[in-house]
């Protein structure tokens, strides 16, 4: 079997950062990376690095992405670039979560985006919630109630409402009670 190259953890993030992935934060050595469909990756950067073995399925896995990232619309990397610059941004964050519902997706899925480039942790603590009940409300199989959403959302000075519809709904005709 032939040596795979020896990369710094510099020029593996560099590798991700051409297959479409983007840093949302670094906490000591590791880089956490995320990619706009949704893949997560740790990175260690040590400073001095030794050139280290980049794990057997990481080639594969690098091309499998660049060829995945060319697929993905303009405005979901210039978002999540935003996102990943700087996390703590609260008037970013609450421009994308309107951004994201006017353009159709659910609001759980755009809410749980920001919360984990915020760092689920660290936003807790903001909306004083226990971090596994916002990590609950954000998993796309529960079903978080108005007022939780609502508390998760007032960190951006958003909540949850009502709007008319501009263009009425024609009336259904009523169906009849016997089948």
């Amino acid at each position: 079997m032939a040596r795979l190259p020896q990369v710094t953890g510099r020029e593996r993030i560099a590798a991700l950062g051409r297959a479409g992935f983007v840093v949302l934060r670094v906490k000591g050595s590791p880089h956490f990376l995320r990619h706009p469909d949704g893949r997560v990756t740790v990175v260690p950067v040590h400073a001095g690095d030794d050139r280290t073995r980049a794990p057997d399925e990481r080639p594969a896995r690098l091309r499998d992405d660049a060829r995945a990232s060319r697929r993905v619309p303009v405005t979901d990397k210039v978002w999540n670039e935003g996102l990943a610059r700087d996390p703590q941004d609260r008037a970013f964050a609450r421009d994308f979560l309107l951004a994201a519902v006017e353009e159709g997706v659910p609001i759980q899925q755009a809410l749980g985006k920001v919360i984990l480039a915020m760092g689920v942790k660290e936003f807790a603590e903001k909306v004083n919630m226990a971090p596994p009940n916002v990590l609950r409300a954000i998993h796309p199989r529960h079903n978080p109630t108005q007022q939780t959403l609502n508390r998760l959302l007032r960190l951006f000075k958003l909540r949850l409402t009502l709007a008319p519809i501009d263009k009425p709904v024609k009336p259904r005709a009523a169906r009849s009670a016997r089948r």
